[in-house]
């Protein structure tokens, strides 16, 4: 069995987590390399890597299995990979982070907190003229878009505000844990019927341009946070209610425009979000606190050693789906 780790600066890390796995399996090799070059996978069992170039993958012939370290997975060449049979595995270990990360964000729009920061830096301190005033959680109906890991704690960590939660029908089977929840058919529903909507929500055929310009253009008065994918949101219908003010605010850590791989660098959006008040960014960062990457090596480590011992015990990804 071959294992080639795609490293970069890790591998005194990725060589302790594995140690214990590699004295049960005496046959086992593990190779490392560079995240940012291609590598030979001629003769790899399973990838501990992110991304995987179509050279690389077209030389790996023997490739039974890739684990990601983290959640997302839509830049792998998911329909490839369905049809060679490589299994896909990633890591869901940050979660609690990243709902962590939705809440506060969350509250950063809805408290103004960085648009009434920036008035203050300027000697604007409003006052009774109504200029202050921000919008409570307490007691508002929360949209959950993708009640996976991150959605279902999301739910946990928005149970003290007293919620109403919304969501679609497809979840009815989880687990949520609320006491109150209201389901629907659509996508479309839950945002209409909610006063926020969260989104964790993977990029995928199905989930892309879900909220699209027909859904904003209506969502008067309300708030979206999205620490899923970027596109599960039309670009130009989010500025455009924005900027009319048809959405009362909105807060984002993933995006539309990434660095290019020279690292230059871009806003997050062709169009000027940044420019608006009643828009937070974050740069996709939601799982990067203080000991992420050592969760994320453990929990791989973890997952790849019930691989070699079961591997039905761990869920795999769906590759048509794209989750």
């Amino acid at each position: 069995m071959n294992i080639f780790i795609k490293a970069g600066n890790s591998k005194e890390i990725w060589e302790k987590e594995l140690s214990n796995i590699k004295s049960k399996h005496q046959e086992m090799t593990i190779n490392y390399g560079a995240n940012n070059k291609d590598e030979d996978l001629s003769e790899v069992d399973i990838l501990v890597a992110g991304r995987i170039t179509a050279k690389e993958l077209d030389a790996a012939k023997q490739l039974k299995a890739i684990f990601v370290p983290f959640t997302g997975v839509n830049q792998l060449p998911l329909k490839e990979l369905k049809d060679r049979n490589i299994s896909v595995f990633n890591s869901h270990v940050n979660a609690p982070y990243i709902a962590e990360k939705a809440l506060a964000l969350a509250l950063s729009i809805l408290g103004r907190i960085v648009e009434l920061d920036h008035r203050l830096r300027e000697k604007q301190w409003g006052g009774h003229d109504g200029s202050t005033l921000w919008t409570s959680l307490q007691g508002m109906k929360c949209g959950i878009l993708g009640m996976g890991e991150i959605g279902q704690h999301i739910v946990k960590l928005l149970e003290p505000f007293n919620p109403r939660i919304v969501t679609m029908e497809r979840y009815n089977k989880r687990p949520i844990p609320s006491k109150s929840v209201e389901f629907h058919k659509t996508a479309e529903e839950v945002c209409m019927t909610s006063d926020i909507v969260f989104i964790s929500l993977p990029s995928t055929e199905q989930t892309n341009n879900m909220i699209d310009e027909k859904v904003l253009a209506n969502m008067k008065g309300k708030f979206i946070v999205n620490v899923g994918r970027a596109n599960v949101v039309n670009e130009k219908g989010l500025y455009n209610s924005l900027k009319n003010q048809t959405l009362k605010g909105a807060a984002f850590d993933v995006w539309y425009q990434y660095r290019d791989k020279e690292g230059n660098r871009s806003y997050p959006s062709q169009y000027p979000l940044h420019e608006l008040p009643n828009f937070v960014l974050s740069p996709h960062c939601s799982a990067h606190t203080e000991g992420a990457g050592p969760r994320h090596y453990n929990d791989t480590a973890k997952k790849i050693g019930q691989y070699l011992k079961d591997k039905n015990s761990i869920r795999e990804i769906n590759t048509e789906l794209g989750y």
